[in-house]
């Protein structure tokens, strides 16, 4: 096992390693934004700059990628939802039913296999886009549990998994 404790000036608050190369791993950082290594942590550069016109983005959410390109990344802030496909050098908004600075996000997910399909969730609505967030659906919640955390399964017919806390 390995530790890092890269100079970020921040507490980490995900961890995201490339899956065809370990030697490139992403950190989010609470109130900073992302860093990201090319050595196994023996140098990080900050991924902030690229967000700046982000108003927002600084505080970051959550940081995901998929099993057929882990150079595209979702990073989804307080601005809102963000897509790169250049492992961060660059970012383009995925435009989102809600007002993130009106309504909480609670968790996002993207298919790891179909990137296509993606999810995020409210205190009480499921919102998914078939066609990489051009246009979203919505579907109530089956709980009155506040959305923490957010998984897929893969399989031919793609299975939600969803974890909450008592309001």
């Amino acid at each position: 096992s390995r530790f890092y404790e890269p100079e970020t000036g921040g507490k980490v608050t995900q961890l995201l390693i490339h899956s065809n190369d370990s030697r490139i791993m992403t950190i989010l950082v609470q109130g900073r934004g992302m860093s990201r290594t090319r050595d196994m942590g023996k140098t990080w550069t900050s991924l902030l700059e690229p967000l700046k016109p982000y108003k927002g983005a600084n505080v970051g959410l959550t940081v995901t990628t998929t099993i057929k390109d882990s150079n595209t990344l979702y990073y989804l802030s307080s601005f809102g939802l963000l897509r790169s496909t250049d492992g961060g050098g660059a970012w383009n908004e995925i435009k989102l039913l809600t007002n993130p600075s009106k309504t909480t996000i609670r968790t996002f997910a993207v298919d790891p296999v179909t990137p296509t399909l993606m999810y995020y969730t409210t205190a009480t609505t499921l919102y998914y886009s078939v066609d990489s967030g051009k246009t979203w659906s919505t579907k109530a919640l089956p709980s009155t549990y506040m959305p923490f955390i957010f998984s897929i399964e893969q399989g031919k017919t793609p299975i939600l998994y969803m974890g909450g806390i008592k309001q």
